[in-house]
């Protein structure tokens, strides 16, 4: 006889940490119950228009003229790199050096 303990692995659960593998076929079909009501619903509604929303834009990348509209568009990306970085380092437990160098000061 060997001597080797053994520990007891944990079951994976799902995400929500609500029901069971069995409940999931229940929750796959009761979604596209809904996506079937919600098609029959948008035929009757084919003479309305649908709202145009604004997504992102795509912008050309090029040198801003107007200063203040430069140090503005510096200060929310580099706010945002900074927010890359801090996630990147969070994520992987890795140390981030990001190195911003501007002419101002900011």
């Amino acid at each position: 006889m060997s001597n080797i303990a053994t520990t007891p692995q944990r079951k994976p659960s799902n995400a929500s940490g609500v029901g069971h593998a069995g409940d999931l076929g229940e929750q796959v079909s009761s979604r596209s119950n809904k996506r079937e009501l919600d098609e029959d619903e948008s035929d009757a509604d084919d003479d309305e228009k649908p709202e145009k929303r604004a997504g992102r834009r795509k912008i050309k990348i090029e040198y801003i003229d107007d200063k203040s509209r430069r140090h503005i568009t510096f200060s929310k990306r580099k706010a945002g790199i900074m927010k890359k970085a801090y996630e990147l380092s969070t994520l992987t437990g890795t140390q981030v050096l990001l190195l911003v160098v501007s002419e101002t000061g900011l």
